[in-house]
């Protein structure tokens, strides 16, 4: 059954490749329309070149179309796919080193701590007006969200609109692929992930825990302490989520 799937902040390199790409892949999804959704005009100009090229090249049947008016690609949506911030990198700095000046330590600013708080504060409407656009125009719809702070934004999407929605993380994959070939010198398939929630936080615990029931005899303690050790690589990806699990930024029911 085709779909029509409205990527909204689709000029991301990172989030329009990858969800372009995922849903190329998926036969279910052949023969879906894509709108492509962009406020840079630049950026979205080179998505959509590229996503015309992988249709093509992998013959996905899909119809791809480009605005930069998500009011324009709204109507008629079956899924609302988001990732949005602005002025993302000079805020985020700003998210990490204001609590670090007033001692509040090294909290992963992004999602966690006070800069988490100040991220949200910035996020929050923004979401609530896409959300606002899709309750009137394609009310219907899922909202998949893949904006930060997470599950903050999916606990106000959920509490102060109407719209099905479900927030998406892969901190729990990329903290997999990163405790096996970092940490543990493990091969990849060898580390499960068992994730009560699709958060970051939750899934990085989860994922730590699997670990230790599939190692061999006894590693653990050894290799809990590289973990947290001084110039560790993998220390922002499993320190940085129990210090957001500790610092309680969000309810667990904000997203599934």
């Amino acid at each position: 059954m085709p779909y029509k799937i409205v990527l909204i902040g689709a000029g991301s390199f990172s989030f329009g490749t990858m969800t372009v790409r995922d849903l190329l892949e998926a036969p279910e999804m052949r023969g879906s329309e894509i709108v492509l959704v962009d406020l840079n005009e630049e950026r979205l100009d080179r998505m959509y070149r590229l996503a015309r090229r992988l249709n093509e090249t992998w013959q996905g049947e899909m119809k791809i179309t480009a605005t930069t008016d998500r009011r324009e690609a709204l109507p008629g949506a079956d899924i609302v796919v988001g990732a949005v911030e602005r002025n993302r990198y000079p805020l985020w700095q700003l998210d990490i080193e204001i609590p670090r000046k007033h001692g509040c330590g090294d909290l992963y600013g992004e999602t966690g701590g006070p800069g988490g708080f100040f991220h949200t504060l910035r996020q929050v409407p923004l979401l609530l007006e896409i959300a606002q656009d899709i309750e009137e125009l394609c009310p219907d719809a899922w909202f998949v969200n893949m904006s930060n702070p997470e599950s903050r934004l999916t606990l106000a999407l959920t509490r102060y609109t109407n719209v099905k929605t479900v927030g998406v993380c892969l901190g729990a994959y990329i903290t997999r692929r990163n405790l096996a070939s970092v940490v543990l010198k493990l091969p990849e398939e060898e580390v499960d992930v068992k994730a009560a929630a699709s958060t970051i936080a939750t899934g990085c615990w989860n994922c730590a825990t699997r670990v230790q029931a599939r190692t061999s005899t006894r590693p653990w303690p050894r290799r809990s302490r590289m973990l947290t050790r001084p110039g560790s690589r993998s220390r922002a990806n499993v320190s940085g989520a129990l210090a957001i699990i500790l610092a309680r930024p969000i309810a667990t029911s904000a997203s599934t």
